[in-house]
């Protein structure tokens, strides 16, 4: 996502995911784009990168009670699949 920051001097403000981890070869492939772009050679652009932070880092998947009736069921029906197999390869 971006977002104009500001104008004088104009700052362009990419939101993302690892932003962190980009090379400074883009970063400069980046500001050079957006002066090409804006027309304002000449003009110092400054580029801010944020990340946000994951809302679910810290949260454990818990299952429904209908999750979980389903998730029995296909553990079952897959054991007994197996079993099966086991049989029909043992003759």
């Amino acid at each position: 996502m971006l977002t104009a920051g500001g104008y004088n001097p104009p700052i362009v403000v990419i939101h993302g995911n690892q932003v962190k981890d980009l090379p400074d070869s883009y970063k400069r492939y980046l500001m050079n784009y957006f002066r090409k772009s804006l027309d304002v050679m000449g003009t110092p652009i400054r580029i801010q990168f944020k990340e946000g932070e994951n809302p679910y880092a810290n949260k454990r998947n818990t299952l429904t009670p209908t999750q979980m009736r389903k998730r029995q069921r296909l553990m079952k029906t897959h054991q007994e699949k197996q079993v099966i197999d086991r049989r029909v390869y043992e003759c």
